[in-house]
């Protein structure tokens, strides 16, 4: 990982996703997905663009690449409708992090802890998070509305 990114940023990712493996390229080919394909997907998830030479994705980035792309092969809708529902799932889940990052901070213990040590607090609410978060998205994504 170029020295650009922080020692916090470098922990809370191989924390968060894994240890960072992959260019683009490799992560593409990882995946088993045209380059292209890749940063579109990548950009409409809100990410910044990633320079060629940056060694910052992990096989957890390869699986969820090559599930994204899995529903542009079963042809389960036009590849402009899943970019677009890609933007959107990225700006929802964008603001649920930076509500979930509010609410860990108006906790005087934990928002004293966060801001000391990251990574510890990463660790230990992060699999409750994600737990929470996946469990809600799927019921909301079976309930039918307005019922």
């Amino acid at each position: 990982m170029p020295h650009r990114y922080s020692d916090l940023w470098r922990s809370l990712a191989k924390t968060l996703l894994g240890a960072p493996e992959f260019t683009p390229a490799e992560v593409a080919a990882e995946a088993g997905v045209d380059l292209q394909q890749a940063r579109r997907l990548w950009r409409a998830l809100g990410f910044p663009a990633v320079p060629d030479d940056d060694r910052i994705f992990s096989r957890t980035d390869a699986a969820m690449l090559r599930a994204a792309t899995g529903l542009l092969e079963k042809e389960v809708a036009e590849p402009e409708v899943i970019l677009q529902l890609t933007r959107v799932t990225g700006q929802a889940l964008a603001r649920v992090a930076e509500a979930q990052v509010a609410a860990t901070l108006v906790s005087n213990e934990l928002g004293t802890r966060l801001l000391a040590e990251p990574c510890f607090v990463l660790r230990n609410l992060r699999p409750l998070a994600l737990q929470g978060i996946g469990r809600v998205d799927a019921w909301v994504l079976r309930r039918p509305p307005g019922k």
